[in-house]
């Protein structure tokens, strides 16, 4: 697609935010707005993303995906677009004390592991709410999980001996 030359840039944009107020205020699908004005629907659609990222990051925009848009939107908390509606229990959740914040490796103190293992074994509570409260992946929590049992039971044998 040829770029538009800097002198007729603005001109185009109006041109296209004129289309964009318009078929907001039409009611119809933008493919109904598009076959009625002729227009091309892929243009119609790349030039509202356009003018969406020029509405967010002013000259600076560029054309592309809305990867880029993420400089722009740090600030807010990274969830998956396509989520389920709802409330996400990894954004509003805290940690709780003494566990390390999330990065590239954590290291958690025998204790700690010791009391979220324990935490697990209690009656009637998910392993993966657990994990997940903690922050950590089920497939740990379970190797963990392995570890102490196998710990304990290694006590309880040498304990039995005389």
């Amino acid at each position: 697609m040829p770029r538009v030359p800097a002198e007729l840039h603005e001109q185009v944009l109006a041109y296209w935010r004129g289309h964009s107020e318009a078929w907001k205020l039409s009611g119809l699908s933008q493919k109904d707005y598009c076959d009625q004005h002729k227009i091309s629907l892929k243009n119609f659609g790349n030039w509202r993303a356009q003018l969406k990222r020029v509405s967010l990051m002013g000259s600076k925009a560029r054309w592309g995906h809305y990867p880029r848009l993420r400089r722009v939107l740090a600030d807010s908390p990274r969830v998956n677009p396509r989520a389920k509606p709802g409330v996400n229990p990894r954004v509003t959740m805290t940690m709780p004390a003494g566990v390390p914040p999330p990065g590239k490796r954590r290291g958690f103190s025998e204790e700690l592991k010791q009391r979220i293992v324990t935490e697990t074994c209690r009656a009637g509570v998910s392993a993966s709410e657990i994990a997940r409260r903690y922050g950590l992946d089920l497939r740990l929590l379970r190797r963990w999980r392995k570890a102490y049992a196998a710990e304990s039971l290694s006590d309880q044998v040498v304990g039995d001996q005389p």
